[in-house]
Parts: structure tokens; sequence; C-alpha cells
């Protein structure tokens, strides 16, 4: 069924602002990534996860899966794409909030090791300070995508949403984040999808009465 030209014009109107405005917030993330650090939540559990070079694939593949699922989203339904959107401003709000208030600090291995996996893990960490880790924003994005793919639906949602699952793993076997970085950005990704999906009378105005 063809959209309403006058949802349709709202669309694409707030498709633009919102991917200007995620881009503008994220393009702040390196300013907040910084010290000094208030306290580093590390618990005794965090002291047993191994470190393991391989999840660097999955963990650098969250950008992969960013550029499919707005791809995907843009062309089969709008209301995904412009939530996924929406969700992605309010989750950074809800981060940098957290960084400027109470900034943390993950301790990441001194041996690392050799070869192309370790050198994967090197160029993570040579590219991200080991600050603004509470909420985790690789998992908070993650929750976003997998909550928007389970809605999606079908095979092309449980494969998506599985992805989702293994980049949040990475994080803490390439010892990026700890436990609780992780609950925090399950927790805000959840919270900024619940936030826009319900927010979608923005951009979807009922008909004008024929």
């Amino acid at each position: 069924m063809t959209a309403h030209p006058l949802r349709a014009r709202r669309e694409v109107l707030f498709a633009l602002g919102f991917a200007l405005v995620l881009g503008g917030l994220y393009s702040c993330y390196g300013a907040l990534n910084h010290g000094p650090a208030d306290w580093i939540p590390r618990t005794p559990l965090d002291e047993h996860i191994p470190f393991v070079p391989a999840f660097a694939i999955p963990y650098l593949s969250a950008f992969l899966l960013a550029v499919l699922t707005a791809v995907v989203f843009a062309v089969k339904s709008a209301d995904l794409a412009l939530s996924t959107l929406l969700a992605g401003i309010i989750l950074l709000l809800i981060a940098y909030t957290c960084y400027l208030t109470v900034q943390t600090y993950v301790e990441r291995p001194v041996e690392i090791g050799e070869g192309f996996l370790p050198d994967l893990v090197r160029f993570v960490y040579g590219n991200d300070e080991p600050y603004n880790a509470f909420p985790s924003l690789h998992t908070g994005f993650s929750t976003v995508f997998a909550i928007h793919w389970l809605r999606y639906g079908g095979k092309a949602g449980v494969l998506c949403t599985a992805w989702c699952a293994l980049i949040v793993l990475s994080t803490l076997f390439m010892h990026q984040h700890y436990l609780a970085d992780l609950a925090s950005g399950i927790a805000a990704g959840t919270i900024a999808s619940l936030i826009s999906w319900r927010a979608r009378g923005l951009w979807a105005p009922k008909a004008p009465a024929e």
C-alpha cells in the first residue's frame, strides 16, 4: 500500500533531521573520551573473563551491521528506520550524560600477542581511548538494532539479533568493557528503543479525511 503523500514527506524530513542530529552527536564522542575517571566498574566476575583477540572481528562488524540495518529498514520500513535513528539519538544523550558526570576507565591487557587478530585489537585500542565505557555504546546500539530487527521479524530478524548478541559478547572478550558497562548499555538501548517506538506519531500523522 502506497504511503500517504503527507506521511511520505514527513518521513523524509524526519529521516534527514534525525540523521544530521545523530551524526552531529556521534562526532562529539572523541571530545568526551578522556579522563580523569571517577571509577572503574570492574567486578570479581570480570577478573575471570579471558582475553580472546578473535572477538575483534565481531566487534568491528558492528559498523557493517549498522550500514545493513540502515539500508534494509530504509527500503522496507520507514517506521523501523526512523525509530532506529531516534533511538540512536536518545541512546547517545543518555550515554553522554553518564560520560560527563561519572566517567569510567577500563584496564586493558598489557600483553596482546602477535599476529593478525592481535593487530585488529591494537587497531581498536588505538582508535578508542579506555574511557566512555559506562554505558557501552557498542552494546547500546546492538540492543537498539536487536529490538528493531525483532520487530522486523523473519529469519533475517533472528540472524541479525544473534549477530547483535555476538557483538555485545565481543566487548567483554576484547576487554573493551566490563559487565556493568554491558548491563547499562542494554538498559540504555532498551529505554531508547521503547521511547522512540512510542514516538512514531511524530512522523506518521493521520491521513486527512476524504
